[in-house]
């Protein structure tokens, strides 16, 4: 599980798996992430974002700005509370394109903004 407070920054690190246990390789690869944003709608973070930590082992990281959490839509109560995460995807392209992935996750809780004094 991911927990993260919006309007703090943030480096996710991630997985990605074409079959259970198996590690996806991710040489040569592109990202686009999205998570829920105000109202339910996508907001996307581009492969700018994200850097590879091990090609062979299927590891990357996305970093997020204080800016860019501040756009996520806050997990409810009940979330919280039963620890159920929103879905994070990123689609991996490789190949010029020939080669699609797509890594979707339940994983995500965001807290209200902490206030500033």
């Amino acid at each position: 599980m991911i927990k993260l407070t919006k309007g703090d920054s943030a480096t996710l690190r991630l997985t990605a798996l074409s079959a259970p246990e198996t590690p996806h390789d991710l040489t040569g690869a592109s990202f686009s992430t999205q998570m829920r944003g105000p109202g339910g709608k996508a907001v996307t973070f581009a492969h700018g974002k994200h850097s590879i930590t091990s090609a062979v082992a299927g590891t990357f990281t996305l970093a997020l700005t204080p800016t860019d959490t501040a756009l996520l839509e806050i997990s409810t109560d009940e979330q919280i509370k039963k620890v159920e995460g929103r879905e994070i995807k990123t689609t991996i392209t490789q190949n010029a394109g020939a080669s699609v992935l797509t890594v979707r996750a339940n994983i995500l809780i965001v807290y209200p903004e902490t206030p500033r004094s």
